[in-house]
């Protein structure tokens, strides 16, 4: 009768502890907040911000990696990337500067940046001309070392 309540204890706990081992090793579904990180910096190439219309021509913020050194390749490629000429922008966000545009100079002297762009930038609907300045102002001073921007048109 003792052993046999002895031998009882001993599989309830044994059943009960294997469960527990087998909860533990078993992965569950990750939750949302490990699927959103993002990684700040790799190896010295580092995240920055620009600025997108979104459907509401509402300026939304989206993040690009930089691999450029030095400011000058860094806020040319915040342009390119303000113009999208390389690819098309995700989650319905458009660009601001018209497609055509170019930079036909770009300066930085003293933490200011002085753009010279082509005509075509004026090619813009009235209501977005305050929201192209605003866009192009907000995505250059977030590169590190830039405080100011000046905008000119051939």
């Amino acid at each position: 009768m003792l052993k046999k309540k002895a031998l009882k204890k001993i599989l309830i706990t044994s059943l009960t502890l294997l469960m527990l081992i087998c909860f533990y090793l078993i992965p569950g579904e990750e939750d949302d907040l490990s699927k959103n990180m993002k990684i700040e910096y790799v190896s010295g190439m580092g995240n920055n911000n620009i600025y997108l219309l979104n459907d509401d021509n509402y300026l939304v913020k989206k993040s690009i990696l930089l691999t450029e050194k030095n400011k000058k390749d860094q806020a040319l490629k915040v342009i390119d990337e303000l113009t999208c000429k390389n690819k098309k922008t995700d989650n319905k966000l458009k660009c601001i500067i018209p497609q055509k545009t170019k930079v036909i100079e770009l300066d930085i002297i003293d933490n200011e940046v002085t753009i010279n762009f082509s005509k075509e930038l004026l090619n813009i609907q009235n209501d977005l001309q305050t929201r192209l300045i605003e866009s192009i102002v907000y995505s250059l001073t977030e590169i590190n070392g830039i405080n100011s921007v000046k905008i000119n048109v051939e």
